[in-house]
């Protein structure tokens, strides 16, 4: 009796529910989920940017109208180069389908979408690199710290970011099996009409084919194209080059358009052209990760391999060259990394001698899923096409988009020649259906260097700013209350200039020209 007693008050054994269709995910898996779903809530607060998105989408609203790839500038009222490769037109046109279909918040979801995958796929490719969970997914975080001062601008250069990531993880995937070729190929088929940065791709694949070319041929004195590893590589590149170059409108002429891109007056006085500046948020990014690796080349027992020098040095030197190229370098730099950080890594923790409980529970799995719930619940643009309520032009753009003068021009029917800034501009071209021509936009690479100048000239207030707008035949000026005091001073009395519209953001002012200033030339 007394031992039918005591195995009756024994515990139960229960069993862990699972399920081959539910996933057992262990605690790095959760944590990768959680950073996931953080980067996507962090990057659903971004606002549509009053720049170059609107130029983008009325490139692809034009295309989209005409069926056709247009081969001339089409928007500005000052003179622009004779001809010019509109290379992310499939970006373009797929931009403005989505405006079309679900509006500025659809936009903001998209910019979202490519922003979370982008450094998703960054995790996976460092964790493929690496061998550690844990240190793909801090390169992944690191990375999208990194970029933070150009991520949160929607462009087809984002489309660019998240291809990159994936040739990040094929460039780890080739060393294994020749499958990756395949999709690279696909991939920079794919991505030569979707934006110009494919090249910088390729460069990646190259110098990784040299290191290991260098390498093989180091260790085995023979020939290094024997090396079954180095043959990949080189297929790789070619297989990449041709898809590129064959698979576009223009065919294998794309390659020299991109490679004398940049070479304007115009564009190397826009700030994120420039070279990096120390004292600023990206340059401090920068500098800050060229500490960190020079900690991690002092304790790393992992030597670097000559794939990776190559890669430091040529995306280092691109970084200080441009602004704007410090999103590359928010890619590569923790990919490289990672290895050597799991490598230290490894060795402090053999020290300590952790104890690890890596099991796999279902109720990490059911917590994961909840915070993908809260994600998307909590994203305002997830949000609010679920329910259809969305928040309006207003609270969807940045403050600095010149919404209610553009909505002033489209009420009034405005049409004809304007000056205003630049950055502006794109906006009231794309609100106003392409009914006024401003004299530069963002797209100053399309401009001649004589008409940025005067653009220029003209936002400074010179005292020859009549002369000016006449010789580009302006008809209206937007003067921006923040930028343009000293011009608007100049202004104000002109007998030929009158105010017709005016808020908290600008003045919008009409210029009268005589019948000999009318039939006035620009340049004459």
């Amino acid at each position: 009796m007394e031992s039918t007693t005591r195995l009756a008050r024994l515990p139960v054994p229960r069993e862990t529910p699972s399920s081959p269709f539910f996933p057992q995910l262990n605690r790095v898996e959760l944590a990768t989920v959680v950073c996931v779903c953080l980067i996507l809530l962090t990057s659903s607060f971004y606002r549509l940017n009053h720049t170059d998105l609107w130029a983008h989408l009325s490139f692809g609203r034009w295309i989209v109208q005409h069926q056709a790839l247009p081969d001339t500038e089409l928007f500005a009222a000052g003179n622009a180069i004779e001809k010019f490769t509109n290379i992310p037109w499939l970006a373009q046109v797929g931009g403005y389908l989505a405006y079309q279909q679900f509006g500025p918040e659809g936009l903001i979801l998209l910019h979202v979408l490519l922003v979370t995958v982008s450094f998703g796929i960054l995790m996976w490719a460092a964790t493929q690199n690496s061998g550690s969970q844990v240190w793909g997914i801090t390169a992944g975080i690191v990375g999208y710290l990194i970029s933070w001062p150009i991520i949160g601008i929607i462009r087809p250069q984002l489309v660019g970011v998240t291809l990159f990531a994936l040739v990040l993880l094929a460039c780890h995937e080739l060393r294994r099996s020749w499958l990756p070729i395949i999709w690279l190929s696909i991939i920079f088929a794919l991505w030569a009409n979707l934006h110009g940065s494919f090249l910088i791709a390729l460069g990646v694949l190259g110098l990784i084919a040299l290191g290991n070319s260098w390498e093989s041929f180091r260790n085995s004195k023979v020939a290094m194209f024997s090396d079954p590893l180095v043959k990949r590589y080189w297929l790789a590149v070619l297989a990449a080059l041709v898809a590129a170059a064959c698979l576009n409108p223009m065919g294998p002429g794309l390659l020299f358009e991109i490679g004398s891109f940049g070479g304007t007056e115009a564009l190397d006085a826009i700030t994120e052209w420039r070279p990096l500046v120390l004292f600023s948020v990206s340059g401090s990014l920068f500098f800050g990760s060229l500490l960190i690796t020079a900690v991690i080349l002092r304790f790393s027992s992992r030597r670097f391999t000559p794939a990776e020098v190559l890669l430091l040095i040529a995306f280092g030197v691109l970084t200080l060259s441009a602004m704007r190229m410090l999103i590359w370098w928010a890619l590569v730099w923790p990919w490289v990394m990672s290895p050597h950080v799991a490598r230290i890594s490894a060795n402090w923790s053999n020290a300590c001698k952790p104890v690890e409980n890596n099991s796999r529970k279902t109720m990490r799995s059911l917590i994961a899923m909840g915070f993908i719930f809260m994600s998307i619940l909590i994203s305002p643009s997830a949000h609010a096409l679920i329910t259809g309520q969305g928040r309006g032009i207003q609270t969807t753009t940045s403050s600095e988009t010149p919404i209610h003068v553009a909505e002033e021009i489209r009420r009034r029917e405005i049409r004809g020649r304007f000056f205003a800034r630049m950055d502006w501009a794109d906006y009231l071209i794309w609100h106003s259906h392409n009914n006024v021509r401003p004299m530069v936009y963002t797209h100053v690479h399309l401009l001649e260097n004589r008409v940025f100048n005067d653009y220029r000239r003209l936002a400074q207030g010179d005292t020859d700013w009549f002369a000016i707008a006449t010789d580009h035949q302006l008809d209206y000026l937007i003067l921006s209350r923040a930028h343009h005091r000293r011009l608007r001073n100049k202004v104000r009395n002109h007998p030929q200039a009158h105010l017709v519209y005016e808020d908290k953001q600008c003045w919008l002012i009409r210029l009268e020209h005589t019948e000999q200033q009318k039939n006035h030339h620009p340049g004459e």
